[in-house]
């Protein structure tokens, strides 16, 4: 979940710029409170071809492939900032939530953004979710009004309240579809690979390997622009009948990346959950 990619700024009485917010962030604040409505598609979007494929272990900063957010918020139902402090590459990505002194939000954390936009694919991530009510773990691909396109987007988010689920959405201009999927285990208390295969008549979305579901036209007209893809860790402040009530005992609360992967199908390769399996032995 998103919006701020670079700065929009808003200001403060005295005039200093003190959050940035993106044309879609009240949207989807209410999205996520009331739900969307749902949309069927026509015709199918061509393939979009955009993006190289890549497996990266997010053990340093590729300063060519990623851009971390440093000085703005995703508005006001977001509880923190996005700070360059709260990424930390070593040996992996790491993403952390704590005590904010910079500005009007209490709390800072970390987002990574791709600088590149993408098109088709499947894409990947071997992660540790965040655990506390409130915190929203995120890997998922985005473009919109910050970018002056329409909204599209795919997520996979597990919530810190309840990290014994995933859910899978996805947007489109003003409509939503959401999917909870049980994990059967809880995502905060070690690494598991998650993805989805964005093609242009479906999404499929996978748990350590495994196809878990899948989002057709039927469901929801199927995002049809290159998007960017995100790696955060959001805390609600207003969102509460989702995400709960924002636990500061929680804090510092943290995801971790170790893998990040786009290729061209799920089909084509798997490199994160490869990894992942070989790792575990499983």
């Amino acid at each position: 979940m998103i919006k701020a990619t670079g700065p929009v700024f808003a200001l403060s009485a005295s005039g200093l710029a003190i959050v940035a917010i993106t044309g879609c962030a009240a949207d989807e604040a209410q999205a996520e409170q009331d739900g969307a409505n749902v949309a069927v598609q026509g015709p199918l979007p061509d393939r979009i071809e955009r993006g190289q494929t890549f497996t990266d272990d997010m053990s340093t900063f590729r300063r060519k492939r990623w851009y971390i957010s440093d000085g703005w918020s995703n508005g006001d139902y977001a509880m923190n900032d996005w700070r360059k402090g709260q990424s930390e590459f070593n040996g992996s990505l790491t993403l952390t939530m704590g005590t904010n002194r910079l500005s009007n939000y209490p709390f800072s954390s970390g987002e990574v953004q791709s600088r590149k936009r993408h098109g088709h694919g499947y894409f990947e991530t071997t992660m540790r979710a965040a655990k506390g009510s409130g915190l929203v773990s995120g890997f998922f691909t985005y473009t919109g009004p910050a970018f002056k396109k329409p909204w599209n987007e795919i997520d996979v988010e597990i919530l810190g309240v309840r990290p014994g689920e995933v859910q899978f959405s996805v947007y489109y201009h003003d409509d939503k579809f959401t999917h909870v999927h049980k994990l059967g285990f809880d995502a905060s208390e070690g690494f598991h690979t998650y993805g989805f295969d964005w093609q242009p008549g479906y999404i499929d979305w996978y748990v350590d390997g495994e196809k878990v579901f899948r989002a057709t036209a039927t469901d929801i007209t199927l995002p049809d622009e290159p998007q960017k893809i995100y790696m955060n860790l959001l805390g609600s402040r207003t969102l509460n009948r989702w995400a709960g009530n924002f636990d500061e005992t929680a804090l510092p609360a943290t995801v971790e990346y170790t893998c990040v992967a786009k290729t061209e199908s799920a089909e084509t390769g798997q490199p994160c959950w490869d990894k992942q399996k070989a790792k575990s032995g499983a």
